[in-house]
């Protein structure tokens, strides 16, 4: 056999050896991977599991706020960029997630408009969230009651359950989508230059308070379970 045939062989057989370790080792990571965890990559720092959230920013990353039987905050886990940091302040966890430089400079108040996820904070309750300058999305509470205050956010809820009230608060530009969750008293406060849309949500109870310069959208049917002393300034029919 001449040499040139030997080589073009051992060429090959080290090629395929090659190919099949790569293989091998590429299997071993994939069965690595936990599929049920969407946060598997993300940096974690554990939390004092506080019932009170404050958070301030910069709207360039998604924040969600989930339910968890262990508090902790998961990070994205590449933001060199921004900066984060948490302090207590009594029973209130005061949370910054910005960036360093001028940060984000387009329109917050929009319900059509999904950044890439930064950061998740888990808790094993929750009673308020101040919201100021960030997008956040609260998921999965069960509780007997929550104040959500928007700030020059947007904010968005989902499979939310409050037995009791429901306390929602826009103002400065602030936006709520409140979704398809279950609570008995939702109370509806809106301040100048803010919106809300609650045409999801099904309270048994609805109290509005709603500024000469807000936006509050309603379908038809929730205008029944308005209670008589509310104030409605502008209300839009879905």
């Amino acid at each position: 056999m001449k040499t040139s045939i030997k080589l073009l062989c051992l060429l090959a057989i080290v090629t395929l050896t090659g190919m099949l370790s790569v293989n091998t080792l590429l299997l071993q990571q994939f069965d690595k991977i936990d599929w049920s965890n969407p946060y598997q990559n993300f940096g974690v720092k554990p939390l004092p599991p506080l019932r009170h959230v404050r958070i301030s920013g910069t709207p360039d990353f998604e924040i969600k706020l989930e339910r968890s039987a262990s508090a902790q905050a998961l990070l994205y886990p590449d933001l060199s960029g921004h900066i984060f940091k948490t302090t207590q302040r009594g029973d209130t966890l005061l949370v910054t997630f910005t960036t360093k430089g001028d940060g984000w400079d387009g329109p917050i108040d929009s319900e059509l408009i999904y950044n890439p996820l930064g950061l998740v904070l888990h808790l094993p309750e929750l009673s308020s969230l101040y919201a100021n300058n960030v997008r956040v999305t609260v998921s999965g509470f069960d509780t007997p009651q929550l104040s959500l205050t928007a700030h020059h956010a947007r904010l968005l809820t989902e499979k939310m359950r409050v037995t009791g009230t429901l306390a929602v608060q826009t103002k400065n530009h602030g936006f709520a989508l409140i979704r398809a969750d279950t609570c008995g008293t939702l109370r509806a406060t809106l301040r100048d230059s803010s919106s809300m849309n609650l045409s999801d949500v099904r309270p048994a109870h609805l109290i509005t308070r709603v500024a000469p310069r807000a936006e509050l959208r309603l379908r038809g049917q929730q205008l029944g379970v308005i209670e008589p002393s509310a104030t409605i300034a502008k209300v839009t029919r879905q």
